[in-house]
Formats: C-alpha cells, sequence, structure tokens
C-alpha cells in the first residue's frame, strides 16, 4: 500500500513505471531444474492444484518463455488425484524443458473446466502468478493442449487471447465452448493470433473428415491456423511425432502487443478485448453491409452411448465412471456409474478398442443391447 501511494504522487508516466517493473530484480528460483506442486483458491472458493515446472537454464535476469499446458479430460468429476505423476508423463512438460520454457500445469474438472468462468479465471490467475515469481517475457507466453486441452485453445483464441503469442491445438473442436460453455465465439477472432493444430483421420470424436470443415471455414473468415492431418486415433501418440514442429512454431511466433490493425467480435464485452482493442457496449443493430457471418454446420454422425469410461478400471469389460448430462441411450437403458460393460449385442468389449470397433457396426439411431 504504501508502495502504491508513494508511485500515485510521483504521478509517473506509463514508460517510466514499465521501466521500473522490468528492471525490478526478481528472486532465485528454489524450483530451477525441477516441477513444484502448488495449489491455489479459485473463485468458486475451491482449491485445485497446479504444477510449475522450471529449467536447470532459468536465469533471474533474462526474461523467459512460459507455456501453458491444458490437459484433456476436463469434464470429469474430480481433479486428477496425481497431478505430480501427469506432468512427468506429458510429452508438453518435457518439450518445455528440452527448450528451457516455464511450463504451468493447472488442473480442471466439471464446474472449473477451460471455457466456463471458474477454470478461465484460474488460468488468467496463474499467469498472473506466475509473472510475479519468475522473469516471464510478456510476449512469449504459448498455450498448448491435446483434447479437451486443445478446445481450450481454441477458446481462448477466439475470446481471450491478450496474454498469448500463439496457440497449439492438437485433435480439438473450436465449436467446443459455445456448445458446452455457451461462450460467443467467432471464427474471425483466429487472425489476431495463431494457431497449430492437427486432426487425425480415425478419431472417435473429432475425425478429420470433419474437422477439415471447420478449419476452412475458420481460414474463410481469416483466421491464421497451421494445419496438419495424420494417421490414427483420438490419442496423443498419434500426433506426438509433431512436437518438434510445435516447438519451431513457437519459438517463431513471439507476440505483438501493439498491432497496427486488428479484427475482433463479441457477442459479450466480457469478451470484448484483444490487445489495445475493446469493445465496452454491445447494441442489437442490423449487421453492417461488409460483415459476413462465418459458420460450419456439422452433422453429429457420432454413435454415442452417453458416459465417461473409468480410464483407471483395468477391465475385463468397460466401467462407467460418470454417466453425461442429456437424453442419452445409457440413461434409457438405465446404465449407472460402477457398472461393467462386457458385451454390446453379440461383441465382446473386454477394453474400450473393443467397444469403438462394435461402434464402427451401428449408425445413429440403431437399436442395440
Amino acid at each position: 500500500g504504501a508502495a502504491l501511494s508513494s508511485i500515485v504522487r510521483q504521478d509517473p508516466g506509463w514508460r517510466a513505471v514499465a521501466e521500473r517493473i522490468t528492471s525490478a530484480p526478481r528472486p532465485d528460483a528454489a524450483a530451477a531444474g525441477k516441477a513444484v506442486l502448488r495449489s491455489t483458491l479459485c473463485v468458486d472458493s475451491v482449491e485445485r492444484p497446479w504444477v510449475v515446472s522450471v529449467p536447470a537454464s532459468y536465469d533471474p535476469a533474462m526474461p523467459m518463455p512460459l507455456l501453458m499446458v491444458l490437459h484433456g479430460g476436463v469434464g470429469v468429476a474430480e481433479v486428477f488425484d496425481d497431478p505430480m505423476g501427469y506432468v512427468e508423463e506429458d510429452e508438453m512438460a518435457a518439450l518445455a524443458m528440452e527448450h528451457g520454457w516455464i511450463a504451468l500445469h493447472p488442473f480442471g474438472q466439471a464446474g472449473a473446466t477451460w471455457w466456463d468462468e471458474v477454470g478461465m479465471a484460474n488460468v488468467r490467475n496463474l499467469i498472473r502468478t506466475a509473472k510475479r515469481e519468475f522473469n516471464i517475457d510478456d510476449d512469449r507466453v504459448w498455450m498448448a493442449g491435446f483434447s479437451d486441452g486443445a478446445s481450450a485453445g481454441f477458446t481462448h483464441a477466439m475470446v481471450a487471447p491478450s496474454d498469448y503469442a500463439a496457440f497449439v491445438a492438437l485433435n480439438g473442436h473450436m465449436g467446443v465452448p459455445s456448445l458446452d460453455g455457451d461462450l460467443p465465439v467467432y471464427a474471425p477472432n483466429m487472425a489476431a493470433t495463431p494457431v497449430f493444430t492437427t486432426t487425425t483421420f480415425d478419431d472417435e470424436l473429432y475425425p478429420s473428415r470433419t474437422m477439415r470443415t471447420t478449419i476452412e471455414m475458420a481460414r474463410a473468415a481469416g483466421a491464421d491456423i497451421y494445419y496438419r492431418e495424420f494417421q490414427g486415433t483420438h490419442d496423443f501418440d498419434a500426433v506426438v511425432d509433431e512436437l518438434p514442429a510445435v516447438a519451431r512454431f513457437l519459438d517463431r511466433h513471439a507476440r505483438d502487443p501493439f498491432p497496427s490493425r486488428l479484427c475482433w467480435e463479441a457477442g459479450d464485452v466480457e469478451f470484448g478485448q484483444c490487445r489495445w482493442l475493446s469493445i465496452d457496449r454491445i447494441t442489437i443493430d442490423e449487421p453492417a453491409p461488409w460483415h459476413e457471418d462465418h459458420n460450419a454446420t456439422l452433422v453429429d454422425d457420432r454413435v454415442t452411448i452417453g458416459f465417461q469410461p473409468d480410464y483407471e478400471f483395468e477391465g475385463p469389460g468397460i466401467r462407467v465412471g460418470i454417466l453425461s448430462d442429456g437424453d442419452y441411450p445409457a440413461r434409457d437403458i438405465g446404465l449407472q456409474a460402477g457398472d461393467i460393460i462386457i458385451r454390446a449385442d453379440d461383441a465382446r468389449t473386454d477394453s474400450l478398442p473393443d467397444l469403438n470397433d462394435w461402434k464402427d457396426t451401428v449408425e445413429r439411431g440403431d437399436e442395440f443391447g
């Protein structure tokens, strides 16, 4: 408080304030060369874990890039029970350490996803926390993730990119923040911050044949997207060989905090800010003659039973973790959490791949038992 009062009395210009901030000494990082488990109190008054990984090369006198890594499966009821174990096995964390970047791993859950108020506030707060404790290069903050983490990359690229220089979205869906988070998202906003994205041909959730349409639509809207397709399913191993290309992409993209031109659309003033542009009022009017509404109509032809499996269960069979909300077959047939699925029609289902093979033999609307 005393420091703030002193600054206000001096009435400095913004350049002087910026110079003082950037020249302030940073404390030595006790975590240099390792990962540390921390926790934070989120805006819903729930304490959730996060992990910061600091490379051994960290020098408090030198600004360092920051990689925000968001995990998949964010809609589960409970936070991962072993965050440190997850990070130790995470290829994105290893990539950051290899290239001398600090990595942050938040952990979310249902009610604190990457596209709701709680989860997004948590991500913003952790960036601020990291900048207080470490010498972070403001113009080299990136976000990356697979599956739900990739959908989060699209989310932030379209509604809150100001902190970031680039996004990496591996096997995600840019429609998730609208469909699951009820957020007003606009593909043209991805012109402001580049996105590296991948899909795989046999992805059970977001196959290339479907996602390609959304990518083409976004590019037509002006989005800055680098897109690759690969063989494989909804599995990180299918795209892990792209990580060197991801590193090159991120290294090439530093943020321009004051671009000379910005294109930004918003349906809510909460998401009306991008870099120096701020939309502080929204009215209901006829669209301007030059405005084009970019949308892709997607037909969901996936066979969805309506539950999330318990991935810790080793079988045989598939144990039901939680039921999805909505009108799904799982609820119609009375499936409950803890049930073990051993057969679908006449096909044995000893594992998830067995269930996916059976799904390939039926179509939406077919009867099954």
